[in-house]
């Protein structure tokens, strides 16, 4: 897999040189979307015309490992980004397969469906733990490897608080606040909270 050189966390704009890429893409559960997330996709845009992100374990159960649906982390992303900058964004679902092979087929297929044949294709991700291995399983994607980032995070405490009643603001976006404040008003919220008292293990 050909890997670009390290991106830097200060990168030149785009008025500054070229777009290294026609397309990126920048796969992750994104729950909830957090300062990392949000420094990896600005990073990501300073290096391409256009960003696809792809927002895993799409399908319509809440659970405590994937209580944010699909279009409450769009709306997580999107709107922690300027107009600009939403203009180069697309985001699409993609539902868990459990099993890498079938999983990696549809992702290639969703993409080949909203890019032009011959493109510069990239995956941008940062291994940040054992979970990171599938940025390993596109090699036909030049890969942006992210060394060092500024927000460090694990989204799995970020969850953990929430589901004990606070929400750790100083690691969020204000996009990402607002959507956690509103779902923590209803009855989905209340009943993975007490879900989570009695197993807090499955988050």
């Amino acid at each position: 897999m050909p890997i670009h050189p390290f991106a830097s966390l200060h990168p030149t704009t785009s008025e500054d040189k070229p777009s290294y890429f026609d397309a990126l893409i920048y796969i992750g559960r994104f729950q909830p979307f957090h300062n990392a997330h949000l420094e990896v996709t600005q990073i990501a845009l300073t290096h391409t015309r256009r960003l696809i992100i792809v927002i895993g374990s799409a399908q319509d159960e809440r659970t405590l490992k994937n209580p944010f649906t699909f279009a409450e982390r769009q709306h997580m992303i999107m709107h922690s980004l300027s107009t600009v900058q939403r203009s180069q964004v697309e985001c699409i679902p993609m539902i868990d397969f459990y099993n890498d092979h079938k999983w990696v087929t549809a992702i290639h297929q969703a993409i080949e469906q909203i890019t032009e044949p011959n493109q510069r294709i990239g995956l941008i991700g940062h291994f940040k733990d054992e979970s990171s291995y599938y940025l390993r399983l596109f090699p036909l994607w030049t890969l942006v490897e992210l060394q060092v980032l500024q927000h460090a995070l694990s989204a799995t405490p970020v969850r953990e608080a929430y589901f004990q009643g606070r929400i750790e603001r100083e690691h969020l976006p204000d996009a990402t606040v607002s959507v956690m404040e509103h779902f923590q008003l209803t009855t989905d919220y209340r009943q993975l909270a007490l879900q989570f008292a009695v197993q807090p293990s499955a988050h």
